[in-house]
């Protein structure tokens, strides 16, 4: 490498040239003329030699502040890229975990609701059902109450004593002073009573009263201990009271 002490010194043997220079001319002429042309050439190549050299340093100090600054500028664009992708990363955890929590709660609700209207539908699928099997049970009913009307309405018309037999049952049962009081059309049982059943009870027990009457479905016997009545639509009441007392309890 040249240093300034070098270019300085270069200098001071440019300028000293001459007086030398004269100084030998008193010699030799010819052989002053071409050492100075030799130290003339030796400067210019030594300033030609400093400024080559110069202008090398020169590069590689640009060179070096080049690299350096891409380095810098190359360090900052990867931090700054670091950050970013840290930030974006952050961001996107965060996101990913809050749509997480906020899709478990949408999933939790979705289905609570799912629950709720699929239990809603078998309250009432179990309503619809409970009030089908009501209204069937209903309807069997009605229709064997009806169905057991006909079959004693078409025995009774069968038989004359069919009514008959049925006091004499409670004649039996109970001793005493009787009162009955019977229609002379009963409409349930499609038949009509006259004057001689009074005979036939009377004949079962002296004690009998017999009273017929215009009022339609009367069969009511009264005794010492209390009335019984025996008429079909009464007694056919009585029992789907009774048929529908049996029918709560067991549901309940």
């Amino acid at each position: 490498m040249i240093s300034l002490s070098s270019i300085v010194k270069a200098k001071a043997a440019l300028y000293d040239v001459p007086y030398k220079v004269e100084y030998c001319t008193t010699v030799h002429e010819s052989s002053s003329y071409d050492m100075e042309t030799a130290v003339r050439n030796e400067v210019k190549e030594k300033k030609e030699e400093i400024l080559r050299q110069a202008m090398i340093k020169s590069k590689q100090i640009e060179a070096e502040a080049n690299n350096r600054a891409n380095s810098l500028v190359n360090s900052a664009l990867k931090s700054s890229k670091s950050m970013m992708l840290d930030a974006e990363l952050k961001g996107f955890n965060e996101g990913f975990q809050r749509g997480l929590e906020e899709g478990r709660m949408a999933a939790e609700q979705a289905a609570e609701a799912g629950l709720a209207e699929i239990k809603r539908l078998i309250e009432a699928m179990k309503a619809v059902q409970k009030e089908t099997m009501q209204t069937q049970e209903q309807d069997l009913v009605n229709l064997a109450f009806e169905i057991a009307g006909k079959i004693i309405r078409q025995e009774v018309q069968s038989d004359d004593s069919a009514v008959l037999k049925m006091i004499e049952e409670i004649i039996l049962e109970n001793q005493g002073n009787i009162k009955i009081t019977l229609s002379e059309y009963q409409k349930s049982l499609g038949i009509y009573l006259d004057k001689s059943i009074i005979q036939k009870i009377r004949s079962l027990s002296k004690d009998a009263k017999v009273v017929l009457v215009k009022e339609e479905d009367i069969i009511l016997v009264e005794t010492e201990t209390g009335i019984i009545d025996m008429s079909v639509p009464v007694q056919t009441e009585q029992l789907k009271l009774a048929v529908d007392e049996a029918s709560v309890e067991q549901a309940s």
